[in-house]
Parts: structure tokens; sequence; C-alpha cells
């Protein structure tokens, strides 16, 4: 004898396997799958990995966190900061000649603007303006091209360059002159070859990049 369960007992089985959902019970054939938190990271690597350290850089990977093929280390082109993957030996032989540098071999500075004060690059760039005869004005651009020109007058060379925009909200009381302005700093990726120089201007190392930091290429 065959025995059919009655739609009674079907109906209190689902209700049973079900989940308990704002005070429902929904059976749990009606509930997605709750994704893992790295779902797509494994697919997100393999894309990755697929993509010219150049093409990686353009699409927003920070340059130390640029991703080389098995075999290849990162380097820096020191006259534009573009990343290049390729072999240790050609690498060292590049470094050498002073064509790049590896990526193992930089590290992060901070600078915080103050209050009411200009930065380091403006007012170099503004002496250099009123340095020149006034009928000939210098042209500014965006403000990357500054501060590589200031860096390089102070002998250093910047591989690429970060900011945080500064932050104020209506209960904090105004900043006076001289005070750091709130959550607003720059970032210098440079050469460990310069590090001192970096120190020596007042600039303060830095062990951990802010994930909120943005590009300074699109200032101007």
């Amino acid at each position: 004898m065959v025995l059919v369960p009655s739609p009674k007992f079907f109906i209190l089985s689902v209700l049973l396997s079900g989940l308990l959902v704002n005070g429902m019970i929904v059976p749990s054939f009606a509930v997605p799958p709750i994704p893992t938190v790295c779902d797509s990271c494994a697919t997100h690597q393999i894309f990755q990995r697929n993509l010219s350290p150049l093409k990686q850089f353009k699409d927003g990977i920070p340059l130390p966190n640029i991703f080389c093929k098995s075999g290849l280390v990162l380097v820096f082109k020191i006259s534009d900061g573009s990343p290049a993957c390729m072999k240790s030996e050609t690498a060292q032989k590049l470094v050498e000649r002073g064509w790049g540098v590896l990526n193992e071999q930089t590290v992060w500075f901070e600078y915080t603007p103050l209050q009411c004060q200009q930065t380091p690059w403006d007012e170099h760039w503004n002496k250099l303006e009123s340095a020149r005869n006034m009928t000939s004005v210098m042209y500014r651009g965006p403000e990357l091209g500054v501060i590589k020109m200031y860096f390089k007058d102070q002998g250093i060379v910047i591989i690429d360059a970060k900011y945080t925009p500064a932050m104020q909200t209506s209960s904090e009381p105004r900043k006076t002159c001289g005070e750091p302005i709130n959550y607003y700093a720059f970032y210098f990726l440079v050469s460990e070859s310069d590090a001192n120089k970096m120190s020596s201007l007042g600039y303060k190392k830095l062990d951990v990049m802010p994930s909120s930091s943005l590009s300074v290429e699109g200032l101007r």
C-alpha cells in the first residue's frame, strides 16, 4: 500500500523548513542564497591578471597593487611614473641606469595642508611667476604638473601623488590659521633614495595609504 501525504501535511512540512523573515515564515526555496563577501574576488583577480600594468593603472588600481604575471617584477618608470612588468634581470639593469625604480624600493610620504597657508608647491609656483616678465604669463595647468615641478627642483622624483579632500561639518569649529585642515592631506610615492630628502623637507613617512585617497591627476 502506498501512503500519500495529505495536503495539510505537505503545507506543514514546507512551513517548518522555511525561515522566519519579518515575523512571517517564508519557505526556504523562496529565499535567495546569501552571497559571501568574496564571491567575485576570484573573478576580479583573474580579470586583473589579463590586463597590462598600464591598463590596470588607468582603471584606478593603485600603483603598488599592480599585478604582474608569475616570474615578472613591478617597475615604475621614473620619467612619468608609469608601471611596467619585466624580468628581474632586466629590471635591475634599468634601475642601475636610472630608468626606473622597483616597487619594493618605494615609500609613501604624507603632507597635511595648514589653514591660511599655501602648499609648498603653490608657494614655489608663485615665486616662479613673480620672477618672470609680467608680459609672459605662465600657464599653471593641472595640479600634478605643479607638484612634480616643485619636487623636481628639490631633486626628488614623484612616482605617484594622491590626496584626501577636505571636509568640514557644521558641528566643528572653524580652524584657525596654522592648524591642519580637517581630513585634507596629500600623499607622495617616491624612491627610497629620495626618502631622506622628503624627511628633511618636513614630509611624514606613511606606513598605510588611506583607502579613501584619490588621484591628484584630476585636480586643477
